[in-house]
This record gives C-alpha cells, sequence and structure tokens, in this order.
C-alpha cells in the first residue's frame, strides 16, 4: 500500500466494472451500467504480476508499480 499522499492525487479505481468504450480523443469512459467518466489521464489494468522497472532512479516519484489492493486477491 502507497503512503496517504498517494490516494490525495484524485486516483480513482472502478472494480468490478466493465467498460464499454473508450473514446481517447474526447477523454471519456462509457461504461455497462450507463455512465460516462470523464478522465483526464486513463490507466486501464486488465490484471498481472507487476514487474520492477529496470531504469535510473525507479524509486521516482513518476514511478508507481501497482499491485493487487487486497492481499487476498
Amino acid at each position: 500500500y502507497e503512503p496517504i499522499d498517494f490516494y490525495e492525487k484524485n486516483i480513482y479505481m472502478y472494480s468490478s466494472t466493465r467498460v464499454q468504450d473508450l473514446e481517447p480523443n474526447r477523454k471519456l469512459l462509457k461504461l455497462s451500467d450507463g455512465s460516462v467518466i470523464a478522465y483526464g489521464k486513463c490507466l486501464l489494468a486488465t490484471g498481472s504480476s507487476p514487474n520492477q522497472l529496470d531504469v535510473p532512479h525507479p524509486e521516482s516519484e513518476h514511478i508507481t508499480t501497482f499491485r493487487t489492493v487486497c492481499p487476498q486477491v
């Protein structure tokens, strides 16, 4: 889990939600329940095991490795 300031950066997670349509030019997501979400930046996480990047300064504030939200998942 990340430090508290990580969660104060307007990052939202929608689990168990299906995206029906992605409109990158308009920066919109259309969800299966009919709702529409506007976004500035979008990360589609389809599931995987995280890999650490082999780059200089991997501890940079601009690099984040995403993990599962819950240890039981």
